[in-house]
């Protein structure tokens, strides 16, 4: 009797254990009312002058909201700069020696998506269309004409609607993202082409136009405004920290 009690008590152990989700990152939420601690982090996020960089590339981007967006390759031996559409570039992350494009943008009920650049020479290099008209000597353009349209050498990991995404980073050697929509902010992944979420981190959505991103001291922060008052989301490993302006 005793032994079939014993049974039965591990069995049920193990169904619960089972049921319960280990969560993969710890999170901390906090409000920060300092203006002038506000301000310094605000400074230091926004020092970072390029997209990426690397020993072969440095990357710029830029972003014409709804209309458009690219993120521009410069081969640091040869000058020569190669681009793709990106609408609009948060980040980019190195994986495996492929680079993660990561683009979010705050229109409507936001959208964002993933594109993978396996080697950037296979990109093109950005010529600038003929203008839509004259008006003597001044040239017609529209809103988005300067940006890139072109998807050569580029794959498409996800592309969706009514998220946005704020930023990424690699833990334990994988891609991670953190993605906001209505149901609240979530840590994911992406698996045939859809975002598969891990960890919710926040019950709100936080919605945000800019995010900035760098590593100070190591670790990843994503400085987002738009949000209230706005605020920032620290990764050092496993450990999320978001912090709100107010």
């Amino acid at each position: 009797m005793k032994f079939s009690l014993s049974i039965l008590i591990a069995m049920c152990s193990a169904l619960l254990s089972f049921g319960q989700h280990q969560k993969l990152f710890d999170v901390e939420e906090v409000i920060l009312t300092d203006t002038i601690e506000q301000k310094k982090i605000a400074n230091l996020l926004k020092e970072k002058p390029v997209l990426f960089e690397d020993e072969k590339y440095v990357v710029r981007r830029t972003c014409s909201g709804e209309w458009g967006g690219s993120v521009y390759f410069r081969n640091k031996i040869t000058k020569v700069e190669r681009s793709c559409s990106a609408t609009c570039a948060v980040t980019i992350l190195k994986a495996e020696n492929k680079y993660l494009v990561v683009n979010s943008l705050a229109h409507m009920s936001g959208f964002t998506s993933v594109v993978e650049v396996k080697n950037p020479e296979l990109l093109t290099v950005f010529k600038l269309p003929s203008p839509r008209s004259k008006n003597g000597k001044k040239q017609i353009r529209y809103v988005g004409d300067d940006e890139s349209k072109s998807l050569k050498g580029t794959k498409t990991l996800v592309d969706t609607i009514g998220i946005t995404t704020l930023a990424a980073f690699a833990y334990q050697k994988q891609p991670f993202y953190i993605i906001s929509g209505n149901e609240g902010t979530y840590v994911a992944k992406i698996e045939n082409k859809h975002f598969v979420n891990i960890d919710k981190i926040s019950d709100k959505r936080i919605w945000t136009y800019e995010t900035m991103l760098t590593k100070p001291n190591g670790n990843f922060q994503a400085l987002f405004t738009g949000f209230k008052s706005g605020g920032y989301i620290d990764v050092a490993k496993n450990h999320i920290k978001i912090v709100y302006f107010k």
